[in-house]
């Protein structure tokens, strides 16, 4: 089933676009610290907290893996419960510490205006680009919380396995937008962008054999990088 995206008052496309946009995102994320990444650069700066929890999580499993030979069963669960709400408390601390909680990874991915259809002012929009990110593993479980737009899917590159992130399409957008806007797009088709706004939720609770690394979604945009114009979004969460 094809998505479909609507076209914002042309007013605010002309003329109000960059500062209502400035001033939405001010008024949803007053405290909010946002980065702006290309894919390479995107996918470092979340393997650097993969690396992180994965370390974590291993030391932790291995710590409570089997009762020791002098420890009664007893003492046993007495200990994993402890090691296990230690490792909690540390986790929160790091994501106090690096404030995880307010940082926001915006992700730029390149947006192909494929074909407008001038009859029915349609912009067929296709986003072939794609970020790396951590693959699951037995220790960590790395995914996206379910949205409409934004997932992550597994290949093999160079005969390694590789999971990424990007635009669900099926297989293009189609995008409703009157023609000078959509000339306006077309002029600056370098420039033309998915904003993916994300933020990582490393809180743990209730572990068993594996921790969580969650890539949250929360909204998309149809932007130009040049004039910073938001032609659509979607708030996804």
């Amino acid at each position: 089933m094809k998505k479909t995206l609507v076209l914002l008052p042309l007013l605010l496309m002309l003329g109000l676009a960059a500062v209502g946009a400035s001033a939405q995102n001010a008024a949803k994320l007053p405290s909010f610290t946002e980065e702006v990444f290309e894919p390479e650069a995107f996918t470092k700066a979340l393997k650097e907290e993969w690396f992180f929890l994965k370390d974590e999580t291993e030391s932790l499993l291995k710590s409570i893996e089997k009762r020791g030979e002098f420890e009664t069963s007893v003492e046993f669960d007495q200990r994993v419960v402890r090691t296990k709400a230690d490792f909690i408390k540390r986790m929160n601390d790091h994501i106090k510490e690096k404030k995880l909680f307010r940082r926001v990874f915006t992700l730029l991915l390149k947006a192909n205006l494929d074909s407008y259809d001038a009859d029915k002012e349609v912009y067929s929009i296709s986003c072939p680009e794609m970020a790396e990110v951590p693959y699951n593993i037995p220790a960590v479980l790395c995914y996206v919380p379910t949205n409409d737009y934004v997932g992550l899917s597994d290949t093999v590159a160079n005969g390694y396995r590789e999971t990424r992130i990007g635009v669900k399409l099926t297989p293009q957008l189609q995008w409703h937008v009157e023609r000078p806007v959509a000339m306006q797009a077309n002029g600056d088709q370098a420039n033309m962008f998915f904003r993916i706004r994300l933020m990582l939720d490393l809180r743990q609770s209730d572990i068993v054999s594996q921790t969580k690394f969650r890539i949250v979604a929360k909204d998309i945009a149809l932007y130009n990088r040049n004039t910073r114009t938001v032609y659509w979004k979607e708030v996804l969460q």
